[in-house]
């Protein structure tokens, strides 16, 4: 076992007695530095960093012009104790599941707790129904844009903390900055929604202009009635049998692909939603996880949609202005939504964190 030290930084590791006299590379400031020289009777050989320079970063030791005839490696990658912890598990599916399990509770931690009730009380209070009758309909409007704003940005934000395999919910408190805590975050999850619903919005764009005849979108619009409908209102205007089909195939790609972009775009920035290739090849390596984590994200859509639906029959009449009507309703669509939503963010985020190898996406 042999000790090499950064000349740069001074970052130490342990490396193994092959590399002996071999280039290496500091992964934590990139200076290039030599191995020394095998001392007689080194001991057992270990990959261990002495000190590990930077969580997630790595060295590459490489043989300057090998001799031939030369077996050893080219190349020998130094890991940290996390990344030797994770590569000795017996498999990565076991954990897998457990911490996929451990997003039901992961809301309600005593650690979690301030964030996820944060959220829930913006998120009730952003109703418009509630401050359209407290104060009035723009101002609601106003507070339901602003808060909801930041609510996606929360969102992403769960998803890069779960990447790093860390239990906690991002903080509401703006430590790096409005920007860099809300806005950047929130142009990011824009850009994977509209990165995957593109093709369908441009085909049903495309029916609307060349369509001929009129459309009633009014039967589109009205309580319980949302953008699936508009959008299937416009594709069923266009004559020709399949133009829904095709509408229907093109939104149910969009939606299957989306976590996928918040995925690659939680680890690798923007650019990294249109690496396409590199996307693919980490989805068919990890297709079994990736469906398991698919059906994950849109069921707890769909619970919070049935949730909304139920509680939707037990309201009292439209025209009384009721506590339940105005406070209660909201108060318990948002707490189902919040948790719900917390729940898929962290599943998709533990996905890449367990199978970050396999998909390669930075």
């Amino acid at each position: 076992m042999l000790i090499a030290q950064c000349p740069a930084c001074h970052a130490r590791y342990k490396v193994p007695d092959e590399v002996a006299g071999r280039r290496a590379k500091c992964k934590k400031c990139g200076q290039p530095f030599q191995v020394p020289d095998a001392p007689p009777d080194s001991g057992r050989l270990s990959l261990t960093a002495l000190t590990p320079p930077g969580e997630g970063s790595t060295v590459r030791l490489r043989v300057d012009k090998p001799q031939r005839g030369n077996k050893a490696k080219k190349g020998v990658r130094l890991r940290d104790e996390a990344e030797e912890k994770q590569i000795a598990a017996p498999g990565v599916w076991g954990p897998f599941l457990r911490d996929l399990a451990s997003c039901l509770w992961a809301p309600v931690r005593p650690v979690n707790l301030a964030p996820f009730l944060i959220a829930w009380f913006l998120l009730t209070i952003s109703k418009p129904g509630l401050w359209s009758f407290l104060i009035c309909a723009p101002v609601g409007l106003t507070i339901w844009a602003i808060v909801n704003g930041w609510y996606l940005s929360f969102q992403f934000n769960t998803v890069v903390a779960a990447t790093d395999g860390k239990d906690e919910l991002p903080t509401v408190t703006f430590g790096a900055g409005f920007v860099d805590d809300v806005l950047v975050p929130l142009l990011k999850m824009v850009l994977t929604q509209l990165g995957a619903l593109l093709p369908a919005i441009v085909f049903v764009t495309v029916l609307m202009l060349t369509r001929s005849g009129s459309v009633d979108y009014a039967q589109g619009v009205g309580p319980g009635v949302g953008p699936l409908s508009i959008y299937l209102t416009a594709a069923g205007s266009a004559n020709g049998g399949t133009a829904p089909t095709v509408a229907l195939a093109l939104l149910a790609a969009g939606l299957a692909v989306w976590p996928m972009l918040v995925l690659a775009t939680a680890v690798g920035g923007a650019p990294a939603v249109f690496r396409f290739g590199t996307m693919a090849r980490g989805l068919i390596r990890t297709i079994a996880a990736y469906a398991l984590v698919l059906f994950t994200v849109y069921a707890a859509a769909a619970v919070a949609i049935v949730v909304g639906m139920a509680l939707g029959r037990t309201l009292p009449d439209a025209s009384e202005a009721s506590v339940t009507r105005i406070v209660v309703y909201p108060a318990l669509i948002a707490l189902a939504d919040v948790y719900l939503t917390i729940v898929a963010m962290r599943a998709l985020g533990l996905y890449y964190y367990h199978f970050k190898q396999k998909l390669a996406l930075v």
